[in-house]
């Protein structure tokens, strides 16, 4: 899988409406949330960021991206799986430009300078950098020791023409 390839084992499963696919890490996990009852390191709830019983729904302002990163871990070593379920209402079509994208927050040092890895609901995959606060698209990742600097994970969301909620239902680091 390419996203697989990517973030170096972290492990990102897509999930349609309720059906979901499993995370292929095996072992016991340092972090299992179902954000039920979160870790303090997610943050407190806001207007972006709640903890509902169906998990954490992370909701960007229009045309905007939004995350949540828990500073207490980090990707050293191990897989990255989390499971997300679609918006219950998904526009036709449901792509980047209308839904906006969903995936991993990773390798970040801080709130403008991360990495992220995502899928949007039309079946296109990206990674993206913020480099001082500025995107940039990453064509080819390569190894990088200064890449690896700063490894906390995290989830991230966007939301297109109108705002999207994603509920995030368990997250895993093994």
């Amino acid at each position: 899988m390419f996203l697989n390839a990517v973030i170096l084992g972290a492990a990102l499963s897509f999930v349609a409406s309720n059906a979901g696919v499993a995370c292929q890490a095996t072992g016991r996990p340092s972090l299992n949330e179902d954000f039920k009852t979160p870790d303090p390191g997610w943050g407190r709830a806001d207007a972006v960021a709640a903890f509902t019983p169906n998990g954490l729904a992370l909701t960007p302002t229009v045309d905007a991206s939004a995350w949540r990163v828990n500073q207490g871990y980090n990707l050293t070593h191990g897989a990255w799986c989390i499971e997300i379920v679609n918006p219950a209402a998904m526009p036709n079509p449901a792509n980047a430009q209308t839904v906006g994208d969903v995936g991993v927050w990773f390798w970040g040092r801080d709130s403008q300078n991360f990495y992220t890895a995502t899928i949007s609901p039309g079946g296109s995959a990206a990674i993206d950098r913020l480099v001082n606060g500025k995107w940039q698209i990453v064509v080819s990742p390569t190894s990088s020791n200064a890449i690896r600097t700063f490894p906390a994970p995290g989830v991230y969301g966007e939301s297109g023409a109108t705002s999207t909620t994603w509920v995030f239902t368990r997250a895993r680091l093994f």
